[in-house]
């Protein structure tokens, strides 16, 4: 009885595995299409490859994941602030931000502490970044990450698709991020491009690897399987 209910359990994860699989694939043939040929457009040379290392995808994801958490505190940065206690806290909260971004991202965007509200998108409500797609491009010790994903909110409500390029700096154990922002009038190709900047060490940037096992893996595609079915 006991042999029977293992088996039971272990036909359900495979039939999971493989349903959330055949999902994702329609999911990256259809409706990633306009988002995705806007990074296709990229040199051979680069040696661009799809991310097969379940450890660095949920690593990456993971960095993602903290970029979004402080984001999400309150639910938005753009609250009204009464009280001086508050605006400190913003403004410390502000700078954690900071300290995630890419130094290319600051440079090129004018982004200080003070203007961060008006040079990326915040939100009102808490959200869930699921990532679809990932590729990288490795160059000496850092590790360019492309990614695509959704948004959701914590109702597994659809919100939009999103894109950022993650950067890890694999001999510091350091990241940073790059929000990728498309509207209308933006229609820009995006490339990896190769950097030997190592990434500096502030107090939001460290990561460790996660370690990954099957019981791990079963657990992500069955959060996700949920999520696309009550979608």
């Amino acid at each position: 009885m006991k042999m029977l209910k293992k088996i039971i359990i272990i036909v359900c994860i495979l039939i999971l595995i493989i349903m959330v699989t055949i999902l994702f694939l329609i999911n990256d043939n259809n409706s990633s299409d306009q988002s995705i040929e806007k990074i296709q457009d990229l040199s051979k040379s680069q040696e661009i490859v799809k991310v097969q290392d379940y450890s660095k995808f949920y690593t990456v994801k993971n960095c993602i994941d903290r970029y979004f958490s402080l984001i999400n505190s309150n639910y938005s940065l753009n609250n009204i602030l009464d009280s001086k206690n508050d605006i400190n806290s913003m403004k410390e909260m502000k700078g954690h931000i900071l300290n995630m971004l890419s130094k290319d991202f600051l440079d090129s965007n004018h982004i200080t502490v003070d203007n961060i509200t008006d040079k990326i998108q915040t939100s009102n409500e808490k959200v869930d970044f699921i990532p679809l797609k990932m590729d990288m491009l490795k160059d000496n010790n850092i590790e360019k990450y492309m990614v695509y994903g959704i948004l959701e909110n914590i109702n597994n409500k659809y919100i939009k698709e999103i894109n950022f390029i993650v950067n890890l700096d694999i001999k510091n154990n350091t990241f940073s991020i790059q929000p990728i922002v498309y509207d209308n009038e933006n229609q820009e190709v995006l490339v990896l491009e190769r950097t030997n900047d190592s990434i500096q060490e502030n107090e939001d940037n460290k990561f460790e690897l996660i370690s990954i096992d099957d019981e791990y893996i079963s657990k992500e595609y069955f959060k996700v399987y949920k999520k696309i079915l009550m979608c």
